[in-house]
Formats: C-alpha cells, structure tokens, sequence
C-alpha cells in the first residue's frame, strides 16, 4: 500500500480542480498500515512480555546449564517450591493451569478445556480457578504471560512440568530437613515406651515399629485401647484388624497435656507440640523449633517465612506441616501417598475441612494461637471384612462434623437475649 499523502480539498474553487499534492517534510508512518506481518524478532524487540516470555522458553528447551543461568526462569524455580506449601500439597498442577489459564484469563466459553471440566458444575470451575489464583498469586509470570501461554501449547506443557519438578524438590528437601531433627520433636516418652535411643535416623525402625511412634500414629479415640497392651494394638493394626484411617484424628495432632473429650473432639485439635516443632522447623528454621518463647528466630539463614514474606499462619501451612510431620514418624523409606489404609491426601483434606468456616469460634481460636505459637501475635478403605476392623465405625472427623452442627443449630434457635427483643 503506497504512504498516505495529505491533499486539500479544493471543491470551493471556481475551477472545481484539485490543487497539487503537499509536499511532506517528514516521512510517512507505514508501519501502522503495512501488509508485512512482524517477524517473530521485531515483536520480540518491540513486546517487553514476549521478550519475558521467549527468555522462559528458550531456557526450558535448552540444557541444564541454559536454565540454570536463566534469571527469569530462576525466579520460577525459587517460587516453584513454595508451591505445596502455600497453594495445596496434593492439587493437580497441570489440569489447574491449564484449565485455569483459560477459565481465569479468557473470558470466552470456547476456550480449549479438558472434556472432564467443560462438564463441571460452575461452582466446580470455580474451585479451579481460586487455586489456579492461588498458583498465580505465587508465581506471577503464569498470569503475566498467560496469551503467550494460550498460543503456545507447548509451551504451556514445559513450564507445567518444571513447576511440577521443582515443587517436588521443595517437598522433598522439606523431609530431608526433618528426617534427622524430628525425633527430637516427639513429645515426652510414654511409659510403654522403649528408651528414644533405640530410635535411629532408620524409617524402617519408625512407624508401628517403636512404641512411641506408633503411640503418636494411634486415633486418640482409641489411645486407651493402646495403652493398656501397646503389642496386642500394633499387631491388629499390622495385621489390619484395626484400621488406621485419615479420618480418625492421631495423637500427635493434640495438645500433650489435655484430656482428650471424645465428646468434644476439637478440643485441642491441632495442638500438638510435636506438629507445633515441625511447622516451626520447616516455616521460622530449625533453631525456633523447640524454643519455649514464640516468634521467630533473629540471625542465620533466613527462614522461609522471611523468604517468602509469610507474616500469618494458612490452614494450608499447618496441613502440608501435618502431612511431614505424619510422614517423618511413619515406617516408610521413600514418599508415598499412602502408608496401608492411611491416605496423605484423605488427611490432608481432613485437616483443611476443620477450617470450613471462618466464622466458627474454633477456626478464630485455632489461628490465633498458631499465630501467637509461630509469630508471636494473634492474628485474627481396606481389604478386611467391615465387621472385624476397628475403626469402621463413625471415624472422629464425622463425630466432630456432628458436634458442630449440633452447635450451630442451638446458637441458630437460642432465643434472643432481652436486649434484642423488640419493643
């Protein structure tokens, strides 16, 4: 297309002619109006997010030694494993930014999503994109390239998978840092129990195999049952007549010098001063794990509650600590998701389900006192006959759920206080 030349309408004029073109002193603009696409490298050059975007990519497709020297791709690594810490232990990281690219980003309803989620009720999209804003919240390049992400499938695919990566390192480097404190951590031995030295850095000699271990791994529900002949319970949970189920709430989830309340189940829940140990060691350092005064340590190496600018303890936090915390005293080698009839993820879940509900006085109290313990301020299934297991009766979390209910039925029908009643 030639360049635009300005002329003047001589209409008015009696000769009814157009006078000759303007000369122009400055050059026309054909960029704007020119039929030759960009090259790849003129959009590069002119786009500072593609540039962003293109540095990512081209480090993902290169060696180790391109990626490692990819400072944008660094900052993704760093964020990365924090990812399970703050976001979700056991979420799909893949189907969420996948399909939360596009259900959160592009407003349009024929985007590409997988067949399983253009079939979801809206509040199950829903629940993809709050953790898909919660993935972004933690590394915000996703967000920020999200187009290019859209464009380029495969693109999409190699990030996912070095998210993926590097949120499994920092899991696993998580349960490298506990392996050899956390005996440490376990509350004051029980009289059934071995002496601690017989207790070594072997997972193996953990778990049912050690008393105080497994005394910790017991359903407070059914602590007095262990108590009574330690050897008789752990051998029917190994030979699974008593089911050790994530709905049955562990000891060591519970204040240490409580009684428990079989009618109050919450009581003290997620008091422990061994899961206390564990969350202080992996989010403020090891120093602060033990320390009777809260807050933070001052000095060393940063924790990672600096790190990552956490100021306030999540339900999220105290579950993945939870999950370790089960994990480091369990009998198994290497991570699995399942330990017999006992489900990380069921338990994990189990933990986030006590927070349903931020209006409940027991979630207030819960986090004030995680708060106050960690910062130093308040802030506001199995293959045995049914019949022969133990523990396949009502499990505690549904008791719990019960006792709840119970009480905001009474708190619902209460009749009003006589200041309340109207005139």
């Amino acid at each position: 297309m030639a360049p635009h030349i300005q002329t003047v309408n001589t209409q008015c004029c009696d000769n009814h002619h157009y006078q000759q073109p303007i000369p122009r002193t400055i050059p026309p603009c054909t960029r704007q109006h020119s039929e030759t696409p960009d090259t790849p490298e003129e959009e590069t050059e002119r786009n500072p997010k593609k540039r962003h975007f293109d540095e990512i990519t081209d480090a993902l497709a290169g060696n180790n030694k391109k990626q490692k020297t990819c400072s944008q791709l660094d900052v993704i690594r760093r964020q990365s494993r924090s990812l399970l810490r703050f976001a979700g232990f056991f979420i799909d990281i893949e189907s969420i930014i996948t399909n939360g690219i596009h259900l959160a980003e592009d407003g349009s309803q024929d985007v590409e999503l997988d067949e399983e989620v253009k079939d979801m009720m809206p509040d199950e999209r829903d629940a993809i994109v709050t953790q898909y804003k919660k993935i972004v919240q933690l590394i915000p390049s996703i967000k920020e390239d999200a187009q290019f992400y859209r464009e380029d499938p495969d693109a999409l695919c190699d990030i996912i998978r070095y998210i993926q990566k590097h949120a499994a390192d920092g899991r696993s480097d998580d349960l490298g840092t506990l392996k050899p404190k956390v005996l440490g951590y376990l509350p004051a031995k029980a009289p059934s129990a071995p002496p601690f030295e017989s207790l070594t850095l072997s997972k193996g000699e953990r778990g049912w195999a050690h008393h105080q271990t497994a005394r910790l791994l017991c359903p407070h529900s059914l602590l007095d049952e262990f108590d009574i002949d330690p050897n008789s319970f752990i051998s029917d949970v190994e030979n699974a007549k008593i089911a050790i189920t994530a709905d049955n709430y562990p000891v060591f989830l519970y204040s240490d010098e409580a009684q428990y309340n079989p009618n109050d189940i919450e009581k003290n829940l997620l008091r422990g001063s061994y899961l206390l140990a564990v969350f202080r060691c992996l989010f403020t350092g090891p120093r602060t794990a033990t320390r009777k005064t809260s807050g933070p340590s001052g000095g060393g190496r940063p924790s990672k509650a600096k790190i990552y600018k956490m100021t306030k303890v999540t339900p999220e936090s105290i579950a993945y600590a939870a999950v370790l915390a089960r994990f480091s005293i369990c009998g198994q080698d290497s991570w699995e998701p399942q330990d017999g009839m006992f489900s990380l993820p069921d338990f994990y879940q189990a933990i986030m389900d006590l927070f349903d509900d931020p209006t409940d006085p027991w979630y207030i109290d819960a986090l004030a006192w995680w708060n106050k313990q960690v910062f130093g301020y308040d802030r506001p299934s199995g293959n045995t006959e049914a019949q022969n297991v133990i523990g396949s009766s009502p499990s505690s979390k549904s008791h719990l759920q019960q006792q709840r209910a119970a009480r905001r039925a009474a708190a619902a029908i209460a009749p009003s206080s006589p200041d309340n009643i109207p005139s």
